[in-house]
């Protein structure tokens, strides 16, 4: 009786586990290949630690993207059953490197917390050993009981699941990586202010073609423009920039609270130099020639930061920050950030964009044309077509099962 009763409950279990861990890995998967910049710095972080700093950055950015697209869809596989027994190994291996590196970092507290989520759920040191044990204990029954479960999908076709996964993975990680994040987990969104407005100033929200934006009470918008709310400062922002010139902080002296401005950081000095430097000197001038400003932020002082002026020759002036500061506020060794009235409209790795960016014209605004990456719906687009894709797999699976069944001999 026992038997049978656990022969029964077995597959719930199993479908249950699978669900589990699968969901978690893909959580983790997708969080690090949304913002592969944030897990790069993460495992340099662990390399300093432990004094290794040779290893060039394109083999960390190279291992960074093979771990997130490696969780995703060893995830995604083990959700709809596919590949059950390599799939349980491979996530079992992984696991037997990262439980006792998990367990070291509950121990010994070398970073401030692990990265498995990146920063779309930071969890504590301890927390994350604990998940780890958890998971080893489960996939431990699942490379026993796996098969005693079936499949979404049919054998012959489960390379179609892995394929559609790895292709949807490697695109998030070359979006996050080559021109921003396609989601925003860190403080400087789009649409928020870049730093908390604490002149006591009252803002006006307006909204037009589904866009919502914040004015002045000296800047209001025309009458094509709709009024939504009234918000009174401090309002929500990122609060913590502090830009310098030299010792002295000029951060509210530098920042625009009203029309629009280009914010050039530069958070690698020594990777860009001459490369965009005609570009952004172009900017400079396109923004100007309109009403705006554009300053540059380095995440350097002293000599490394004289040196990248010498080598870049900027036309617009130039202060410094702290680069862990400037690489949240945005991905990449050079970033462009566009804010309106003191809210970011858009944020850019300068290298997405063309070369002769931007094209001098009389007419059109092309700072204002520039699209937004990480508004949600391109993620959502590309989320509903891997969806659909699936979706399409699985129907190709049952009108091959269909096939199989009409073309069986009866007696």
């Amino acid at each position: 009786m026992p038997e049978r009763v656990n022969s029964r409950w077995l597959p719930w279990l199993v479908w249950l586990l699978r669900i589990g861990v699968g969901a978690v890995f893909i959580f983790s998967g997708l969080a690090k290949a949304i913002d592969i910049w944030g897990f790069t710095y993460k495992i340099q972080d662990y390399l300093n630690v432990w004094g290794i700093t040779w290893v060039w950055r394109e083999i960390v950015f190279s291992l960074a993207t093979a771990i997130s697209v490696a969780e995703f869809t060893a995830g995604a596989l083990l959700v709809t059953g596919c590949l059950r027994r390599s799939v349980t190994v491979f996530l079992t291996a992984m696991m037997l490197v990262m439980l006792p590196l998990s367990a070291y970092i509950a121990i010994f507290d070398p970073v401030a917390d692990c990265g498995c989520f990146g920063d779309a759920l930071v969890i504590s040191n301890t927390a994350t050993f604990v998940k780890n044990l958890l998971i080893t204990v489960a996939l431990a029954v699942l490379i026993r009981y796996n098969r005693s479960a079936g499949c979404v999908y049919p054998p012959l076709i489960q390379w179609m699941v892995l394929a559609a996964s790895l292709i949807y993975a490697l695109i998030l990680a070359f979006v996050g990586q080559s021109v921003q994040p396609l989601v925003d987990f860190r403080p400087f969104k789009v649409g928020t202010p870049i730093m908390d407005l604490d002149d006591g100033q009252l803002r006006m929200v307006y909204a037009k073609d589904g866009e919502t934006r914040q004015f002045s009470v000296d800047s209001l918008p025309d009458s094509t423009w709709t009024f939504v709310s009234r918000i009174q400062a401090p309002a929500t922002g990122a609060g913590q920039l502090a830009i310098f010139d030299g010792e002295e902080e000029v951060t509210s002296d530098v920042i625009s609270r009203d029309g629009a401005q280009v914010l050039l950081l530069v958070t690698n000095p020594a990777r860009h130099g001459k490369a965009r430097s005609g570009m952004a000197n172009g900017i400079n001038d396109y923004i100007t020639a309109r009403g705006g400003d554009m300053i540059g932020i380095v995440g350097a002082t002293g000599d490394r930061f004289d040196r990248w002026v010498d080598k870049a020759h900027p036309n617009f002036p130039v202060y410094s920050a702290d680069d862990t500061l400037l690489k949240q506020m945005a991905r990449g060794d050079a970033s462009l950030i566009y804010i309106v009235d003191g809210v970011i409209r858009w944020k850019r790795n300068i290298y997405s964009l063309p070369g002769d960016f931007p094209e001098f014209s009389a007419e059109g605004n092309q700072l204002e044309e520039v699209p937004v990456v990480d508004d949600g719906r391109r993620m959502r687009n590309l989320t509903l077509l891997y969806a659909a894709v699936l979706a399409a797999i699985y129907l190709l699976g049952l009108i091959r099962i269909r096939k199989a069944e009409n073309n069986t001999p009866t007696e």
